[in-house]
Parts: structure tokens; C-alpha cells; sequence
């Protein structure tokens, strides 16, 4: 049971994102190549913005998963209803990375990455908190 929680967990992870992101794409005129930032020139400000998103898409997905883990039986039900709920976080992320023009396979990693970490911090802390609920 447990390897197929963690299995829809990762799977639920990558297709979240790709969701998110693919609808999202950037209008560029073919003609005119995008410069996109190198990584030598992302600074430290940038780094700690980045984890500012990450901090909050994480406190959104704890937050409103023990609110709805009153309304479903299975915590996969629970972490995926968060997930869209929160999905706005990641929508803001991918939009600031593309203003600070950071190239495409980049933001899709680096929301991918975040999402599925963040999933994995509040999987367990769903199933404790519904296996307290049953007793």
C-alpha cells in the first residue's frame, strides 16, 4: 500500500506541474531569438525570491490539505485536491521566473522539482493525520 501511495504521490507531482505550465506557454516572435538569463547572472536576491515561493506553495499545500482531510477517506484524494487549490502558487512562480526571463526547461524543472518535494513533505503528515482521525 505503501508504494502505491508513493507512486500516485509522484505521479500526481509530475503531472500537476506539466498541467500548470503547459497551458502557460510564452508568446515569442520567431523572428527575434529570446536572451535568457545565464546562470552566472541569476543573483542572490533572485535565489532567495525562488525559495519565497517555494516557502509559501508549501505552507498552502499543508495548510489546505488538514483542512480537507475531514472531507475525504483516501489522503491521495486529499494532497491532489490541495495541489489544485494551490496550483495559483505555481502559476505566480512560472510567471516571475518568465519576467526574469529564465530559460523554459529551467522553470518547468524547477516548478516540477518543487511540487514534488513539497508533496513528499506533506504525504506523510496527511496519512498521520488521518490515520488520528479513524481511531
Amino acid at each position: 500500500m505503501k508504494k502505491r501511495l508513493t507512486k500516485f504521490a509522484l505521479f500526481l507531482s509530475i503531472l500537476i506541474p506539466v498541467c500548470v505550465i503547459a497551458g502557460r506557454e510564452d508568446k515569442v516572435d520567431p523572428k527575434l531569438k529570446p536572451e535568457y538569463l545565464s546562470q552566472d547572472q541569476v543573483t542572490r536576491e533572485d535565489y532567495n525570491t525562488m525559495s519565497e515561493f517555494g516557502i509559501s506553495y508549501d505552507e498552502c499545500l499543508a495548510d489546505t490539505s488538514r483542512a480537507e482531510v475531514a472531507n475525504y477517506n483516501d489522503p491521495r484524494h486529499v494532497v491532489d485536491v490541495a495541489m489544485k487549490k494551490c496550483a495559483v502558487k505555481l502559476e505566480e512562480l512560472n510567471d516571475w521566473l518568465t519576467e526574469k526571463r529564465f530559460p523554459p526547461n529551467f522553470k518547468k524543472g524547477h516548478i516540477r522539482k518543487l511540487s514534488g518535494k513539497s508533496v513528499r513533505k506533506v504525504m506523510p503528515q496527511v496519512m498521520f493525520l488521518m490515520s488520528t482521525k479513524q481511531q
